[in-house]
């Protein structure tokens, strides 16, 4: 190949290397969508449904409110549980995509928060979720997941004896559905305790204003 050829191909190469890096970052950050009901409104990619329509619409930096409800298994401790907790949920919390660019975020907040033993010993279980609002932050994938960071769990027992306090972050991931879920599973991550670490097994739905589908991609 002859210099001028070279000098000619090397700007070339710099133009497909930048679009390719363009590419790659928009394909790694991940944002939340809404399935908005529009009367006469298209089937945008991700929503589908019947009636009127459903628009895709990537939801602003001001944000919208979520709400979910779900099932929580805690094994304690996670690498070989002796004690395992049930926990039903109810939530709400907000989604947004930042402004000035980035992945999806937003806050989390158990309203119902309540936990029954399912195996081992725990006399007059309680476990209590604090310092709430926990926030989120989405990571792309594949799958994409949805990092909640600042969890808090106080577990106590025998006559409300704190036992355990678990804390950490956990990587749920996010499954598109309806209603979308934040799926909780071994590769979830573990949160750390004072006594013993956890493992978080189950699922937690979540829907936007009137029930909308809410997903991330």
């Amino acid at each position: 190949m002859s210099r001028g050829s070279v000098s000619r191909l090397v700007p070339l190469l710099a133009v497909v290397a930048l679009a390719a890096t363009a590419t790659a970052a928009q394909a790694t950050t991940p944002h939340w969508y809404r399935c908005e009901a529009v009367a006469g409104g298209t089937f945008g990619a991700g929503c589908t449904g019947a009636g009127s329509g459903f628009n895709k619409v990537e939801v602003n930096s001001s944000g919208i409110e979520v709400t979910g409800a779900g099932e929580l298994i805690i094994k304690e401790p996670a690498t070989s549980p002796t004690r395992e907790f049930e926990c039903k949920l109810v939530d709400e919390g907000t989604v947004l995509n930042p402004s000035g660019g980035g992945a999806g975020k937003g806050t989390f907040t158990f309203t119902t928060f309540g936990c029954s033993l399912r195996s081992g010993t725990c006399a007059e279980t309680e476990v209590i979720a604090t310092d709430m609002p926990w926030n989120t932050l989405l990571v792309a994938g594949p799958p994409i997941t949805d990092k909640i960071s600042g969890i808090e769990l106080e577990v106590y027992c025998n006559h409300h004896t704190l036992e355990n306090t678990l804390s950490g972050s956990l990587k749920p991931e996010v499954v598109h559905s309806k209603p979308s879920l934040l799926k909780f599973t071994s590769a979830t991550g573990l949160l750390g305790g004072t006594s013993n670490n956890a493992e978080v097994i189950g699922e937690d739905s979540i829907e936007g204003p009137g029930r909308e589908v809410v997903f991330a991609e």
